[in-house]
């Protein structure tokens, strides 16, 4: 990759964020709202986009809390980002694994906090928006393996392509 390619990728994923908790509404988005939301957000670091019967079949594994009243709530809404951002690089039975984990250890709120300052941080670095990494959060081992996978493979791509 060039120099100025490399500028150019440094310079698109400097902007690049996930959403907070807090950010992410909460009045209960329909099914197609949720991908429409979710694929928007990641769209920024060319992760692959997800569909309804994706998220369907995300409900049924029990990966994410199904909707209330055929709307999905700001927490089923953050699950499944972190789902967008790994799927292509690790298994269901990993996530699923990964979550209960993540439910054991820290609420939600907290960890998908410390998931998108690591995932943007990593981002940032392995792309060179930023020469060094920044600390996230008390603990970083939950969340900083999952993510290092993803932007690694991602990497991996987008340097070959």
């Amino acid at each position: 990759m060039d120099e100025n390619m490399r500028s150019r990728l440094a310079e698109s994923v400097r902007s690049f964020h996930i959403p907070r908790l807090g950010e992410i509404p909460d009045v209960g988005l329909y099914l197609e709202q949720v991908t429409r939301y979710v694929n928007q957000s990641i769209t920024g670091c060319g992760l692959s986009p997800i569909t309804a019967s994706m998220v369907s079949n995300y409900v049924k594994q029990k990966i994410i809390p199904g909707p209330e009243k055929k709307a999905y709530g700001a927490e089923s809404i953050a699950y499944l980002i972190f789902v967008s951002c790994i799927k292509n690089v690790a298994a269901m039975d990993d996530i699923r694994t990964l979550i209960a984990i993540q439910r054991a250890t820290y609420d939600l709120p907290t960890a998908y906090h410390y998931f998108c300052e690591e995932f943007e941080n990593l981002i940032c670095y392995i792309f060179g928006a930023s020469d060094q990494l920044k600390s996230v959060g008390k603990d970083k081992t939950l969340v900083l393996i999952p993510v290092l996978v993803v932007v690694m493979e991602r990497t991996r791509i987008v340097l070959d392509a």
